[in-house]
Protein backbone atom coordinates (compact mmCIF):
# COMPACT_ATOMS: atom_id res chain seq x y z
CA UNK A 1 0.00 0.00 0.00
CA UNK A 2 1.51 2.85 -0.72
CA UNK A 3 1.60 6.60 1.63
CA UNK A 4 -0.70 8.11 0.37
CA UNK A 5 -3.06 5.27 1.13
CA UNK A 6 -2.03 4.49 4.51
CA UNK A 7 -2.85 8.64 5.13
CA UNK A 8 -6.19 8.73 3.73
CA UNK A 9 -7.21 5.18 5.97
CA UNK A 10 -5.42 7.12 8.76
CA UNK A 11 -8.06 10.61 8.30
CA UNK A 12 -10.60 8.81 7.72
CA UNK A 13 -10.56 6.54 10.71
CA UNK A 14 -9.55 9.58 12.99
CA UNK A 15 -12.49 11.57 11.12
CA UNK A 16 -14.85 8.26 12.38
CA UNK A 17 -13.48 8.95 16.20
CA UNK A 18 -14.48 12.47 16.26
CA UNK A 19 -17.85 11.98 15.07
CA UNK A 20 -18.01 9.24 17.87
CA UNK A 21 -16.46 11.16 20.20
CA UNK A 22 -19.19 13.99 19.16
CA UNK A 23 -21.98 11.47 20.16
CA UNK A 24 -20.47 10.66 23.76
CA UNK A 25 -20.43 14.47 24.34
CA UNK A 26 -24.22 14.64 23.22
CA UNK A 27 -25.19 11.19 25.74
CA UNK A 28 -22.89 13.09 28.48
CA UNK A 29 -25.40 16.15 28.06
CA UNK A 30 -28.45 14.12 28.04
CA UNK A 31 -27.00 12.16 31.47
CA UNK A 32 -26.51 15.80 32.52
CA UNK A 33 -29.59 17.23 31.96
CA UNK A 34 -31.45 13.92 33.32
CA UNK A 35 -29.44 14.27 36.84
CA UNK A 36 -30.76 17.42 36.93
CA UNK A 37 -34.30 16.35 36.47
CA UNK A 38 -33.61 13.73 39.04
CA UNK A 39 -32.06 16.38 41.52
CA UNK A 40 -35.59 18.60 40.73
CA UNK A 41 -37.67 15.37 41.01
CA UNK A 42 -36.15 15.00 44.77
CA UNK A 43 -37.28 18.30 45.36
CA UNK A 44 -40.62 18.30 44.21
CA UNK A 45 -41.03 15.05 46.62
CA UNK A 46 -40.10 17.11 49.65
CA UNK A 47 -43.41 19.43 48.12
CA UNK A 48 -45.78 17.69 50.50
CA UNK A 49 -46.80 19.80 52.87
CA UNK A 50 -46.43 23.63 50.20
CA UNK A 51 -49.12 24.25 48.15
CA UNK A 52 -47.13 26.91 46.10
CA UNK A 53 -43.95 26.60 44.65
CA UNK A 54 -41.75 28.23 42.02
CA UNK A 55 -41.77 26.66 38.66
CA UNK A 56 -39.30 26.78 35.53
CA UNK A 57 -39.84 27.32 32.22
CA UNK A 58 -36.50 27.53 31.71
CA UNK A 59 -33.16 29.77 31.42
CA UNK A 60 -33.76 31.70 34.91
CA UNK A 61 -37.33 32.17 34.15
CA UNK A 62 -40.04 31.21 36.90
CA UNK A 63 -44.03 31.38 37.92
CA UNK A 64 -45.62 30.81 40.71
CA UNK A 65 -47.73 27.38 40.54
CA UNK A 66 -49.89 25.45 43.33
CA UNK A 67 -49.51 21.92 43.62
CA UNK A 68 -52.78 20.15 43.62
CA UNK A 69 -51.49 16.42 44.01
CA UNK A 70 -47.96 14.65 44.00
CA UNK A 71 -48.69 12.96 40.90
CA UNK A 72 -46.96 14.17 37.55
CA UNK A 73 -47.55 14.24 34.29
CA UNK A 74 -44.53 12.46 32.16
CA UNK A 75 -44.17 11.86 28.19
CA UNK A 76 -43.33 8.37 27.78
CA UNK A 77 -43.13 8.58 24.51
CA UNK A 78 -44.99 8.95 20.33
CA UNK A 79 -46.84 12.29 22.41
CA UNK A 80 -48.36 10.49 25.46
CA UNK A 81 -48.23 12.02 28.12
CA UNK A 82 -49.41 9.57 31.77
CA UNK A 83 -50.08 10.33 35.24
CA UNK A 84 -47.17 8.92 37.28
CA UNK A 85 -46.09 8.85 40.92
CA UNK A 86 -42.93 10.55 41.68
CA UNK A 87 -41.50 6.82 42.13
CA UNK A 88 -42.13 5.79 38.92
CA UNK A 89 -41.32 8.97 37.57
CA UNK A 90 -37.76 8.15 38.99
CA UNK A 91 -37.49 5.25 37.81
CA UNK A 92 -38.51 6.08 34.29
CA UNK A 93 -35.23 8.69 34.57
CA UNK A 94 -33.43 5.82 35.44
CA UNK A 95 -33.96 3.46 33.09
CA UNK A 96 -33.13 6.26 30.71
CA UNK A 97 -30.01 7.07 32.28
CA UNK A 98 -29.10 3.15 31.93
CA UNK A 99 -29.38 3.17 28.40
CA UNK A 100 -27.48 6.29 27.85
CA UNK A 101 -24.82 5.01 29.67
CA UNK A 102 -25.27 1.45 27.60
CA UNK A 103 -24.88 3.72 24.48
CA UNK A 104 -22.18 5.73 25.41
CA UNK A 105 -19.72 2.02 26.22
CA UNK A 106 -20.69 1.07 22.55
CA UNK A 107 -19.50 3.72 21.60
CA UNK A 108 -16.24 3.63 23.62
CA UNK A 109 -15.93 0.17 22.63
CA UNK A 110 -16.15 1.71 18.73
CA UNK A 111 -13.21 4.24 19.27
CA UNK A 112 -11.07 1.55 20.80
CA UNK A 113 -11.29 -0.59 17.87
CA UNK A 114 -10.60 2.08 15.62
CA UNK A 115 -7.49 3.18 17.60
CA UNK A 116 -6.39 -0.80 17.11
CA UNK A 117 -7.31 -0.80 13.69
CA UNK A 118 -5.03 2.34 13.35
CA UNK A 119 -1.87 0.86 15.42
CA UNK A 120 -2.03 -2.20 13.07
CA UNK A 121 -1.95 0.81 9.88
CA UNK A 122 0.92 2.45 11.24
CA UNK A 123 2.65 -0.60 12.24
CA UNK A 124 2.05 -2.19 9.19
CA UNK A 125 3.21 1.84 7.39
CA UNK A 126 6.21 1.26 9.51
CA UNK A 127 7.42 -2.22 8.42
CA UNK A 128 7.11 -1.81 4.71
Amino acid sequence: MEKEEYVQKLSFLQEEIGKLEEQINLINQQLNELETLNFGLEKFKKFKEEKEVLASLGKGIFFSAEIKDNHLLVNVGSGIILKKSPEETAEIIKKQALKLEEMRKSLVSEIEKINEVMRDLIKRYETE
